[in-house]
């Protein structure tokens, strides 16, 4: 990436580089190489640590619509069906999990127990989706029966990340990213 290219970016990312701003880290990515990859401002305001390309960032809901897109995507492509269930991924799960398909997964209608509420007291780092299947599945039962209310869950989406992590979706993957499919 040339020097000129690099100041526009520099510029477009001003507003984040100051003293006491929140960061962002950015990379631009021409034909699959890494061009250019910067942080910029702070990762953690209070302890002043800089956002750098390596900063974890906890974006959350921001990804349902990325997870269920590549959900579908296998869906369509005949790799997974809506009906599937849990166990079919997850064969340690409780029996609550037994007629938890993953249309209810993603309609928000699986009944699940929020995992939040089940976080132990003074945990402080995030979770990883892995960790969220292990406190789902200390539980002996779901908030409500499958498809019979709609009901927000973070819990929902952190299993379909690791079903998204599966084999079937490696086997897929690289096909997915290569078209404009994301």
């Amino acid at each position: 990436m040339s020097q000129t290219n690099e100041k526009v970016v520099d510029a477009m990312f001003r507003d984040f580089d100051w003293a006491n701003s929140p960061g962002a880290a950015v990379i631009v990515i021409k034909e699959g190489k890494p061009l250019f990859a910067k942080g910029y401002g702070l990762a953690d305001l209070e302890k002043k640590i800089p956002c750098t390309t390596n900063t974890n960032f906890r974006l959350a809901s921001v990804t349902k619509q990325f997870t269920a897109m590549a959900v579908l995507i296998l869906v369509a492509r005949g790799k997974l069906s809506l009906q599937d269930r849990l166990p079919k991924f997850f064969p340690e799960f409780p029996a609550y999990g037994e007629t938890i398909s993953l249309h209810h997964l993603l309609t928000h209608t699986s009944g699940l127990p929020d995992y939040e509420d089940h976080i132990p007291g003074g945990t402080t780092t995030p979770l990883s989706d892995g960790d969220v299947l292990f406190i789902l599945r200390q539980q002996t039962k779901g908030d409500f029966p499958p498809g019979s209310q709609f009901h927000y869950s973070n819990s929902a989406y952190a299993l379909l990340a690791r079903v998204n992590r599966g084999k079937c979706f490696r086997e897929n993957f690289s096909s997915l990213r290569k078209r404009e499919d994301f």
